[in-house]
Order: structure tokens, then sequence, then C-alpha cells
């Protein structure tokens, strides 16, 4: 999987789609480069320039404010799971199958390693959450970028 820088919840919520980070550093070209494995070795197997096309840009906006939305609602958790080891939040925040390219997931060291929210979470009422950040989908990269 491949990540983008991790995002501050209240910065976020501040922005704009078109002045955004996120937006700019999709519309810069990138360097993939890809490895495989052969006899327990990593080799060096394709390196590639690769813009992402306007029209999967236009998709992950849609994730990108489906997520602005969530964190400006409060509605970051949609559950409380609690295991022997402590509480565990279920996030409501995208996952992979709401986007064929995007999704957001965690990007911390542990559940210790948070950012401030806007707005108090309406199921834990907390301030603060997870690290979390925009992600492209495995299945995008090897499908539009390694195979293309």
């Amino acid at each position: 999987m491949f990540h983008f820088q991790v995002s501050e919840y209240e910065k976020l919520i501040l922005e704009d789609w078109d002045e955004s980070e996120f937006k700019d550093c999709l519309e810069k070209k990138f360097l993939f480069v890809f490895f495989k494995i052969v006899d327990k070795e990593y080799v060096l197997n394709k390196v590639k320039f690769w813009n992402m096309p306007q029209s999967d840009i236009s998709d992950v906006k849609r994730v990108w404010t489906r997520t602005r939305e969530i964190v400006q609602n409060g509605d970051i958790v949609s559950k409380l799971i609690v295991k022997d080891s402590g509480r565990i939040f279920a996030l409501q925040i995208s996952w992979e199958k709401e986007s064929h390219i995007a999704h957001v997931r965690p990007h911390a060291k542990n559940s210790l390693e948070t950012y401030s929210l806007p707005v108090q979470d309406n199921v834990t009422g907390s301030f603060e959450y997870t690290k979390h950040c925009f992600w492209l989908n495995n299945f995008y990269i090897r499908d539009e970028i390694y195979l293309k």
C-alpha cells in the first residue's frame, strides 16, 4: 500500500478540496519503484513515473469529502468493541470497499499516537483520535500503476 501524509483532523475540516494539501499532492508526478522477491532477496522489478488521472482524483475527492464530514460531525467512532485487553474503537472512516482507489486507515505506532479532534466524538466523548491518513488501495496500485 502507498500512504500519504498523516492528516490532522483540525486542519482537514478547515480545508477546501481545491486548496487542500491532499489534492495538491495527488496532482504531482510520482516515482514508483517495485521489487519482487527472488530466492529470499528483494530484486528491482520495475520503476515507473506516474500521474493520477483527473477522473481518479475526482473519485478520491469523494473519499476526502466523506472523511471530512465524518470528522466535522463527530461521527468517527461507530461503536465500541470491548475485549479482554481493553477498549477498541471501531472506526467509521472510509475503508477500501468505499472506493476502488483510496481509503483512510490508521497510521500510528499505537493507539496512543493521536491528533486532536475539532469536535467531540459522539460515541466516545473524546477530543482526540488515533492518527490516520489516506492510502491508495493495493489493487489500484497493481492494476493502474504496476500492470499498465
